[in-house]
């Protein structure tokens, strides 16, 4: 099986949005823990900061690209994935999903 991050972008999901749609969320990730799929998840802070040089933080503004949280998955391929995003709440905020297949640093080359 492969191992994929799936890494969610919304302008409309803020943390204070997600609490209120927590329910949503739950029970599709439930439908992954069924499927044997789900490894971990987890959302972001609404606080953005980005580290221009070693002992520089800038804080950075909302935008459309946010990146609000992360999913790692297992799949046998493609298909299978998609198969669980047909039912994925990012959907419904008018999100994306950058899909990443995940290397084991041991055996990447």
């Amino acid at each position: 099986m492969k191992k994929y991050i799936l890494i969610f972008r919304s302008s409309k999901l803020t943390s204070e949005v997600s609490k209120e749609r927590f329910a949503v969320w739950g029970t599709w990730i439930a439908d992954l823990l069924k499927s044997w799929s789900y490894i971990s998840a987890e959302a972001f802070a609404d606080d953005i900061y980005m580290a221009t040089e070693p002992k520089k933080l800038d804080e950075v503004k909302r935008s459309d690209a946010n990146i609000v949280g992360y999913l790692i998955l297992r799949t046998h391929d493609m298909n299978e994935l998609k198969k669980h995003l047909e039912t994925c709440p990012i959907f419904d905020f008018g999100g994306t999903v950058e899909i990443r297949e995940l290397k084991d640093l041991n055996e990447a080359s």
